[in-house]
């Protein structure tokens, strides 16, 4: 279990991005990204949260630099991206779409997918969409008033990908039934500190409850 009473320890150094850019999506939207870290190394996609905030440099730290290849992109609307704030053109399928132009522009056949809170919803819509791109997924910090945190985990096993739920509140359940939905995952179980509620959840969607990771 990690401690994250020491979190200067946990975390790594916050460096300069080696490249940064805007790719013209089309709708009259430009989206800013960076890439950071070891050009040669394995690449990851960053999602970030909102829908609306952007990424910052302190999203770098979860990322060792030596090892990773990281595209950072602020989606539609965010962050440095063009128009700020803007909504129109602005729907889930178009953000699931600039996804995929930005890994063709920066020629990446495969990469994680990490992302956080909406972000985490967002990463498992493109893998819904594109799964043989998706080396796998680290989605982290879903936080509702039913469960505290929700983290989805996911790895490439034989054809599809296999899938564990952690964590089964409200925006939990939203996770499951998506996941459900889609031929391409083998879910395999969740997890909520919640006892109580993982054993509702547990009757309710018959997947097998983990009260302890």
């Amino acid at each position: 279990m990690l401690n994250f009473k020491n979190k200067s320890n946990f975390f790594f150094e916050s460096l300069n991005s080696y490249d940064d850019d805007y790719l013209d999506v089309g709708d009259g939207h430009k989206i800013y990204y960076e890439q950071y870290g070891n050009p040669h190394g394995k690449p990851v996609l960053f999602l970030h949260g909102g829908p609306g905030s952007g990424c910052s440099s302190f999203h770098k730290r979860f990322f060792d630099p030596k090892i990773f290849r990281v595209i950072f992109l602020d989606q539609r609307g965010s962050g440095k991206s063009i128009p700020y704030g803007e909504i129109e053109n602005n729907t889930t399928t178009a953000l699931i779409s600039d996804i995929e132009d930005i890994r063709q522009h920066l020629n990446i056949d495969k990469w994680l997918i990490f992302g956080g809170s909406w972000g985490s919803t967002l990463g498992i819509l493109y893998g819904i969409n594109f799964p043989k791109r998706c080396l796998g997924f680290i989605l982290r910090g879903i936080l509702n008033k039913n469960c505290k945190k929700i983290i989805v985990l996911h790895k490439i096993h034989t054809m599809k990908l296999k899938a564990g739920v952690l964590g089964a509140g409200h925006l939990g359940k939203i996770h499951l039934k998506l996941l459900q939905q889609s031929e391409k995952y083998d879910l395999v179980g969740f997890y909520d500190p919640d006892e109580s509620n993982g054993k509702k959840v547990e009757k309710e969607f018959s997947y097998p409850y983990f009260s302890s990771i």
